[in-house]
Formats: C-alpha cells, structure tokens, sequence
C-alpha cells in the first residue's frame, strides 16, 4: 500500500507540471521562459518517469531504467525533465506490445571542470518510425494519434535546455522499435554532491474563474489525472471536458461554440480539410497574437 501511495503522488506531482507546461506553451515558442536550475539528482528524475510509466505499460511489457556516470548532483531543471522523458516513455508505452520500455540516463566528463554532458533516452521494441515520420515527428500537429503537440512540446523543452533532441529506428539489430536520443551538452555539476532536500511547495496564484477547458489526449490515465486537477488546483468552477482524438475535439470546440457551423473563418482554397489541419487553423486564425495567456487550449 506504501509503494502505491508513493506512485500516486510522485503522478499527481507529473500531472501539476504538465498542467503548468500547458500554460506556458506559447510562451515556450516565443521564446519568453528562462528555466530555473537546481542541484538535481538524476536517478530520482528517473525514478518518478518509471512510477508514472509502469502502470500504463501493456501486458508482457516491462520498464527498464539504466543509469551510469553519476556521481553528483547537476544543475539543472528537474521538472523539465521529468515532463521530456515522461511525455517520450508515454509514447513509447502506447505503441509497445511486447517487449521493453527502457529509460536510460548516462553523464560524460568533458575536459572542462565541474561540467559534464549528459545523455538521456528512451528505446522500446514497438513497431518503429518510417523514414517520413523520423523526419515529421517533431512537427506540430503532426501525429498519428492524439492532437499532435506532445513531440514538439518535447523538441521546445529540450531546446529550452541548451540541447537536442533525435530519433532512431530501429535503433538496435535485435530491436526494431524506436529511440529517442536527447543530448545536453555542458551541463554544470551542483556545488552539493548530495540528492537535494525536495523545494516548498510554490504559493497558489490568482487564476481566472469559470474557465472551460478540453483536455485532448488518447492516454486514459492522462486524461483523469488532468480532469480531476484542473478544478482542485486551478478553481472549483473549471469545466472540463474530456476527448481522445483531433476528431473529438474538433467536434467539441464545435459543440461549445468555438468554431459554430458556418465556419466565420474561411479556409485557404488548397487548405487540407483534416481534422488536425483545421484545428491547426482555427488556433491561428482565433490567437494570430497569442497572449501568454490563451483560454483555448488543444
């Protein structure tokens, strides 16, 4: 019962940061956001992907975790990181049906004192990525499930960070499945050699009442851990609404009279009339100028 405790609240603590990314999404592609850095101690960023992964891991599929190399605490932002590989091993947990998920970690001296490089992965032995989805997948909007944003949210993160992001597959002759390479260059060693002590809890801000939110992810987990913290955490008169596909949300953006039947903004004649294409419009069209602030949320 402990270790399931334990589970719950390190997922509940992912979800309130992934919450928190939503919001600063467009903030991220302006590129207004300057990630604080702390001492980090890597296997516990390691450890809390892995608790919010296995339960979401098919029949037959197991959780792998390599980590090498450290030996000190590194100055950097340990919820971003959390967020990059929970959002890659998430991917990777969806197309695996056999196999392994693996999460690896590794630190690299440089010839530089008290800076090491740092790389991290995810593998798994699903079915791998065509030639076109390596180089599309980093594209927003592009996908072959959900709405298309959790790559390329991932890509901005990582690019937040100072790095680089790659995919490879198959990435192994005795797996044909994909991994996600991510390499930060010249990270900083923490003056403390410690794990560091966990920070306070940040104080709660003002947010706007009555805001209606659609949470569009085809992650069931994903989609009840946010419909139940929005209104815990941000105010008791949020309405959310829950959906899977670009399809749905396309329908329920309709349905709430965000983009009412005649269409008030008219599509480019060679415009393509998917799903994905025309929520990808209709964002533009509605915040041509995105506030840091944007009530529609996809």
């Amino acid at each position: 019962m402990k270790n399931v405790i334990v589970d719950a609240t390190l997922c509940s603590d992912v979800c309130l940061a992934t919450l928190s990314n939503i919001t600063s999404l467009q903030r991220l592609e302006a590129g207004l956001l300057d990630p604080v850095r702390q001492p980090t101690w890597l296997p516990d960023v390691v450890a809390k992907v892995a608790a919010v992964i296995r339960p979401q891991l098919q029949a037959g599929v197991e959780c792998v975790t390599s980590i090498s190399g450290v030996d000190h605490t590194l100055d950097t932002n340990p919820r971003l990181l959390v967020q990059i590989l929970t959002n890659l091993a998430q991917n990777a947990a969806k197309h695996t049906k056999v196999g392994i998920v693996e999460l690896h970690a590794h630190v690299t001296p440089t010839g530089t004192e008290g800076v090491v490089n740092l790389d991290l992965a995810v593998r798994d032995s699903g079915p791998g990525l065509s030639d076109e989805s390596k180089i599309s997948c980093f594209n927003k909007y592009t996908t072959t499930s959900g709405v298309g944003l959790g790559l390329y949210l991932t890509k901005l993160q990582t690019e937040l960070l100072g790095g680089n992001i790659t995919v490879t597959s198959p990435w192994s002759p005795d797996h044909s499945g994909s991994a996600f390479c991510i390499m930060l260059p010249m990270c900083a060693i923490s003056a403390s050699s410690a794990p560091p002590v966990p920070a306070a809890v940040p104080s709660t801000h003002e947010y706007p009442a009555g805001v209606h939110v659609l949470v569009a992810d085809d992650v069931r987990v994903n989609r009840a851990l946010l419909a139940r913290a929005f209104p815990t955490h941000f105010g008791s008169d949020w309405v959310v609404t829950e959906v899977t596909t670009a399809e749905e949300a396309l329908e329920a953006l309709r349905a709430g009279g965000h983009w009412p039947n005649p269409r008030p903004h008219p599509l480019p004649a060679n415009h393509s009339s998917s799903p994905l294409s025309l929520l990808t419009h209709l964002n533009s069209t509605l915040h041509p100028h995105p506030s840091p602030l944007t009530r529609t949320w996809l």
